[in-house]
């Protein structure tokens, strides 16, 4: 997943900013068995001094593919022709 960059925002002391993306999980990450989900906020503090943090969280893909297939047949009488 390519970076993401809301518009810039100012915050007062004690406001907050959420941001929620939705990414389709790929085949690479099935066969990975896991995705990687970082975030990074970067901003100025009131001295303009730059801050940011950085949170990850791994997320494992549940492998739990099957199948079922259930046959059935009934046997019928064969008709013959001219009967």
């Amino acid at each position: 997943m390519s970076a993401i960059t809301p518009g810039p925002v100012t915050l007062a002391p004690g406001e907050n900013q959420c941001s929620r993306q939705i990414y389709t999980i790929t085949q690479s990450d099935m066969d990975a068995g896991q995705v990687d989900n970082t975030a990074t906020a970067t901003g100025n503090d009131p001295d303009d001094v730059e801050v940011s943090d950085t949170d990850s969280e791994t997320i494992t893909v549940v492998k739990d593919a099957s199948i079922e297939i259930v046959k059935s047949a009934d046997h019928l009488p064969t008709m013959q022709q001219g009967m």
